[in-house]
């Protein structure tokens, strides 16, 4: 199964029903214009992390879909991450987004990624804390520590869960899932 199959796939079984229309649409979009055309010819058991490194480096230099006056063909850091997260999401199957998401605050949290961050981009309420709310902004900085914290602890995951026989891929020759 290519990439392509297995993200149309993740949209129709597991997300259509499960989010807003508008979250499905940017999803959708985002596969469509920014994943699909690079890697999604590409079987999923060989997509590797570099493949996916690559993608967001081309991303980051050329890969606005429609030339903007002022920014050019770069794409933003924001929409680079947006694609981080769905990426992961749709690969990382078993492994639900639920359970990724409490394991990576915590683990995010003991790794020194400021509390103002990790709230942001899991979309909690920023009630509580005014100082954090008004004051504080996610800088370029925070953002990309985050991110090379999340790396690291996919990384550690899914080492961890392939040691262990307990992930799943979704790339059976015959179509069905198999054991890592």
């Amino acid at each position: 199964m290519t990439l392509g199959e297995w993200l149309d796939r993740w949209l129709t079984d597991y997300k259509e029903n499960t989010v807003r229309p508008s979250t499905l649409a940017g999803y959708r979009s985002c596969i469509e214009n920014y994943i699909k055309p690079q890697l999604g010819g590409k079987q999923v058991s060989l997509v590797t992390s570099q493949d996916v490194q690559k993608l967001y480096r081309k991303l980051k230099e050329n890969g606005r879909v429609r030339e903007h006056p002022r920014f050019g063909s770069a794409l933003s850091d924001t929409t680079i991450n947006r694609l981080h997260a769905i990426f992961h999401q749709a690969i990382d199957r078993p492994i639900t987004f639920h359970m990724f998401r409490h394991s990576y605050a915590t683990w995010a949290k003991s790794n020194g990624v400021e509390p103002f961050v990790i709230k942001s981009w899991m979309g909690h309420s920023m009630k509580g804390n005014i100082t954090e709310d008004v004051y504080t902004s996610v800088t370029k900085e925070m953002a990309d520590t985050a991110v090379g914290i999340m790396d690291a602890f996919l990384a550690e995951l899914i080492a961890e869960a392939k040691k262990l026989g307990t992930i799943e891929e979704p790339n059976g020759r015959n179509g069905k899932k198999r054991k890592a």
